[in-house]
């Protein structure tokens, strides 16, 4: 799975106003989570924890606007960022309140602001932002639905934010890639606050270890990470086609073998 990005359509915007009247769609509509909450609890009966997708906030800024034209907005023409973004935080919003009364287990938001040795864009600029939006909007889901946990992505190095996520009431961590973040030094420093959904490395190992040795690293990650809970052990990204069959099953029935807890 890939996703392609094709067009900007504000691009060229020049100045505030061309943004303020560019037209959204009502994601955020009562009709189109109508029967959503049956659904998730038919799941929910069948043993099922459900999660909803909220996503993302800057990644969405960035597509309308560009990624190239967005990053330089942020600099210097930062007021046209701020519109954009208070635009689309006000669509995730509402979603994130629809999200949270169909009384899901896990909303996901997020965005990708890592790359592989640190942050896109400074992380003072993310605290100016970014972070005041993500926390209403894990606020508002707890406020209504006090049991959800609030799953935040980022691929890449993101160490920079981390306390300011488990801060904001970030309860899951995901994608954690071990080419960019040591799991072992998350798990000491904030394995009492947040909980890691991936770790196990697409970049080398999958594609290029034998099945001997991912076992072993599953069995090194389990025991680094899983210890006392907060683990949910899975790829950080899609298996690409360069992954062996093999190398799969050899995922699969590590898991299988050494990856539940104890009831």
């Amino acid at each position: 799975m890939h996703f392609t990005h094709i067009e900007s359509p504000l691009i060229n915007a020049q100045n505030v106003r061309e943004i303020e009247e560019y037209p959204l769609p009502d994601l955020d509509a009562p009709y189109r989570w109508q029967g959503k909450k049956n659904e998730v609890l038919a799941l929910q009966n069948q043993g099922f924890a459900v999660g909803i997708g909220v996503n993302h906030i800057f990644e969405t800024s960035w597509q309308i606007r560009g990624i190239e034209q967005f990053l330089s907005d942020l600099y210097l023409e930062y007021e046209m960022c701020e519109v954009l973004t208070e635009r689309i935080f006000q669509i995730r919003l509402g979603m994130m309140k629809q999200a949270a009364m169909t009384g899901a287990d896990v909303i996901h938001v997020g965005d990708d602001v890592g790359t592989q040795n640190g942050m896109m864009f400074s992380p003072e600029i993310w605290r100016k932002l970014f972070k005041p939006r993500l926390k209403k909007l894990a606020g508002a889901a707890k406020n209504l639905n006090p049991e959800v946990l609030i799953w935040y992505h980022s691929d890449g190095n993101i160490y920079d934010i981390i306390p300011d996520l488990i801060e904001i009431g970030i309860d899951i961590l995901n994608p954690v890639q071990p080419e960019c973040m040591d799991p072992y030094l998350l798990k000491s420093k904030y394995g009492q606050d947040l909980s890691f959904w991936g770790i196990l490395g697409t970049q080398q190992l999958l594609p290029f270890g034998t099945p001997q040795q991912i076992r072993d690293e599953i069995r090194r990650l389990i025991d680094i990470a899983g210890k006392n809970g907060g683990l949910l052990l899975a790829p950080t990204h899609v298996l690409e086609p360069e992954v062996p069959l093999e190398n799969i099953a050899a995922v699969i029935k590590t898991i299988e073998e050494y990856g539940v807890y104890k009831k």
